[in-house]
């Protein structure tokens, strides 16, 4: 197994708390919604449908449980979002960087990146706790990482990182260069 130079994981309050207001946003748009077809009356046209299928719900019961059935899926929508934030890491090696995200406990995206791809990496400037890589023979043509704490400090260590592995890259082929040199030389 490789050793892990360089980690980095999302700032798990941040994300949250971006991801939360999103579940919020969308499910207060299903509540207004709703409260706005029952009060335009259409709501009443979807009972009666109902009645007629034999199925009788109270007028009450529905706007009752309604907002409560919303407020449920965005808890579970949000402990979901949760678990699976957590397991996102950005992971640098000696020859390559590993973006690994997960859905709970599954790893359903793992994303390595060889550091002669690297073209670029810097910070986002729209939202400046993102990092951007830019990358060629891949996929993708960049990559984000989100929600990081210090994403200077990290864009400094990544470059520190692809640094010294060219550097060693070049000075072990001098050496290969070298040997093949005084080898020919006899």
């Amino acid at each position: 197994m490789e050793e892990k130079l360089y980690e980095l994981r999302p700032n798990m309050s941040k994300s949250l708390m971006f991801s939360l207001a999103k579940i919020v946003l969308i499910a207060g748009l299903f509540v207004g919604g709703f409260f706005y077809l029952r009060s335009m009356g259409i709501f009443e046209v979807f009972l009666e449908l109902l009645k007629e299928m034999n199925l009788s719900i109270s007028d009450n019961f529905i706007s009752i449980s309604f907002p409560f059935a919303v407020i449920f899926v965005a808890f579970i929508a949000v402990v979901l979002n949760y678990m699976s934030l957590s397991k996102i890491r950005y992971v640098c090696y000696s020859d390559h960087i590993s973006l690994y995200k997960n859905i709970m406990i599954f790893q359903v995206n793992e994303i390595q990146i060889p550091y002669w791809n690297i073209k670029s990496i810097f910070i986002d400037p729209k939202q400046k706790q993102n990092i951007k890589i830019e990358a060629s023979g891949l996929p993708k043509e960049q990559v984000l990482l989100q929600y990081l704490d210090k994403p200077q400090e990290a864009v400094n260590k990544i470059n520190e990182i692809i640094r010294q592995f060219k550097a060693n890259y070049y000075a072990e082929y001098m050496n290969q260069q070298k040997v093949e040199n005084t080898i020919n030389q006899y």
